[in-house]
Formats: structure tokens, sequence, C-alpha cells
């Protein structure tokens, strides 16, 4: 993936230790489609929340190790 930012880095390492253990007893490790999903419901909760901003939350991406993409 092109220009991977330190925040999208930093995002998906949370996302893989917080949420990536739920989406596991669901679904199987190479489904990038589900992760993807996931992360994007999980930041708009972290934005609804105020824990972080909607400019953050229109531009961070999932890179994690789930992704199905060379980080």
């Amino acid at each position: 993936m092109s220009n991977v930012t330190y925040i999208d880095r930093e995002f998906s390492a949370r996302s893989d230790e917080e949420v990536a253990p739920m989406i596991l007893e669901m679904y199987d490790a190479d489904d990038s489609i589900a992760f993807n999903e996931e992360f994007n419901n999980w930041t708009d909760s972290l934005c609804k929340d105020g824990d972080i901003s909607q400019d953050v939350r229109n531009n961070v991406s999932y890179v994690g190790k789930y992704s199905g993409e060379e980080s």
C-alpha cells in the first residue's frame, strides 16, 4: 500500500491488538474485507466517543497484519 502514514500504522497495530481477537472468532484470518470493515466500525466508534477527530477518522486506513496488503 502506498502512502502509509505513521497514524495508519499506529491505529492498525492497536486494532490488531484490541479488535482482531474478536474478529478472528467469527472470520478467517485471511478475510481482509471483514478486518477492514471492523476497523472502520472501530474508528467510527472512537470518533463518536470523542477519542479521535473526524479528520483522523476520515483519513486513517487499516494496514495491519490482516489487511491483505504489504505494509
